[in-house]
């Protein structure tokens, strides 16, 4: 037997002893509930015998299922527990578990298996029925039956090892016997094989000849055909380039037109800018001239009201001398007594107009006080301007010498202008006449380019053909490898 035949009889004879010695297990637990003394001690021993049968028989398999030395432990693994189990039980039946272990080894086809399990069997029951003999003697026409039904199926298996085991020889004989014809058949198969080879390798080389010489054809064919795809795209686009060209010129001339009618109104608003400026600068003389004329009339101004202010000045000092004199004559009119009253009233209307007088004396000199400054205000304020109109004096020469400088920009660019007009125009006679020539080099390639994909087109469909052969050939060669690999293994089988 092979790995594989023993992993699968092996697997079968564990599931027996699992179910056998499971169910001897089982119903042992189930006694051992209404067991007591030593009855009870021999129903764990037999459990634990059962258990530790099963335990054997699962390691040995998980660890060598594929080896003939698996089916040596479990065997006696479970025929050595089937032992201790017929010895410990005193059930009358306990030798039929037997019955099943017997059949079970015969999966083997190994006649020291099976001898071993029938030995041990029998051995079993013998020992079993020797004891009932020196016992009691209870039970001993059940044990020699027992006995006498294991001799039986002993010898049915030992019997039908060997049957088998001459049958499995005899189909061996035959099968070796149509091996034999098999190999004159396949001897003859692959000198068939080989000469299909032979030419096959032949062919292939012829045709390896003609596909290279086919192919070097197709790729200067595609060659060409790509080429004079690639020669009309390029002049598609140098067409529309040259169209774009021309739009784009068009559109250059129409802005330089729209340039030099700007630039001439700019040279005309630049011109009407300096006169402007020139205008403005003299705007700016006049009002430099009425300030300083202001400023001048401010001095007198201020001159005037100073003199103003010493006149009130000294009248005020005279207001103050006639109150004085006016505080004295009423004394001396208080001293004359009756006779000095009238003088006493003259002298106190001349104090109250002295009063008044000084009065209005110190509201004109605060008046004047005020229109002093006013008038410094006014001046500091004249002097300021006349500083911003000599800042804008000086502006207004610099705003006039930029005009200067931009009329004169403007000419240089007027002049370049007509220049670039002029460049323009001869751009766009050149592009016309390139246009012209690359719309009928474009009709020639595009004839030229459907003459490559027609010859493109015919060398495609001879490649297509020859690949479709060749691959027929090829498939005739891979079933004529298989068939001489399939007949070699079969040899080495």
């Amino acid at each position: 037997m092979n790995e594989e035949q023993y992993s699968r009889a092996n697997k079968r004879v564990l599931l027996a002893i699992v179910v056998v010695f499971g169910y001897i297990a089982v119903t042992l637990m189930l006694a051992l509930g209404v067991s007591q003394g030593g009855h009870a001690a021999k129903i764990v021993m037999e459990a634990v015998t059962a258990a530790a049968v099963i335990v054997i028989s699962v390691v040995a398999y998980l660890g060598k299922r594929t080896t003939r030395t698996c089916a040596v432990i479990m065997t006696l693994s479970m025929m050595i527990g089937y032992f201790v189990i017929v010895q410990l039980n005193t059930t009358v039946g306990t030798w039929t578990y037997g019955l099943p272990l017997l059949i079970v080894a015969m999966v083997y086809l190994d006649k020291k298996i099976v001898m071993v399990t029938n030995g041990i069997a029998l051995v079993s029951i013998v020992v079993h029925l020797v004891r009932c003999f020196l016992g009691d003697g209870s039970d001993l026409q059940n044990n020699v039956i027992g006995l006498f039904v294991l001799l039986l199926t002993a010898y049915a298996c030992n019997s039908a090892e060997r049957l088998l085991e001459c049958f499995f020889k005899e189909n061996l004989a035959e099968i070796q016997n149509a091996s034999d014809i098999q190999k004159d058949s396949n001897k003859k198969m692959i000198i068939v094989a080989e000469n299909i080879s032979k030419h096959f390798g032949e062919a292939m080389d012829m045709l390896d000849g003609l596909q290279e010489s086919i192919n070097v054809s197709h790729s200067s064919i595609q060659e060409i055909a790509d080429s004079t795809e690639s020669t009309a795209e390029a002049i598609q686009k140098q067409a529309v380039m040259c169209s774009d060209i021309q739009g784009n010129t068009d559109q250059a001339e129409q802005g330089i037109k729209e340039m030099i009618e700007a630039s001439h109104k700019t040279n005309d608003n630049v011109k009407e800018g300096a006169g402007v400026v020139s205008e403005l600068k003299e705007q700016a003389v006049n009002v430099a001239d009425a300030s300083q004329v202001t400023v001048d009339v401010i001095r007198s101004l201020t001159d005037k009201v100073e003199e103003v202010k010493t006149f009130v000045d000294s009248i005020i000092n005279i207001s103050n001398q006639t109150n004085l004199l006016a505080l004295n004559a009423s004394i001396e009119a208080a001293r004359a007594g009756e006779a000095g009253k009238g003088f006493a009233v003259v002298a106190d209307e001349i104090r109250q107009l002295s009063e008044q007088t000084k009065d209005a004396s110190a509201n004109i000199t605060e008046i004047i006080q005020k229109l002093n400054e006013d008038t410094k205000r006014a001046n500091d304020s004249i002097m300021t301007a006349a500083e911003s109109v000599e800042k804008q004096n000086q502006l207004i020469d610099d705003t006039r010498d930029k005009f200067n400088d931009v009329g004169n920009a403007v000419e240089v660019l007027m002049g370049n202008i007509d220049v670039a007009e002029q460049s323009i125009q001869k751009i766009l006679d050149a592009t016309g006449v390139i246009s012209d020539n690359i719309t009928h080099l474009s009709a020639t390639g595009e004839e030229v380019a459907a003459s490559s994909t027609e010859g493109l087109r015919t060398a495609d469909i001879t490649v297509e053909k020859m690949s479709n052969c060749k691959k027929v050939l090829e498939n005739i060669y891979l079933l004529a490898e298989d068939l001489k690999n399939s007949v070699e293994n079969n040899e080495n089988q």
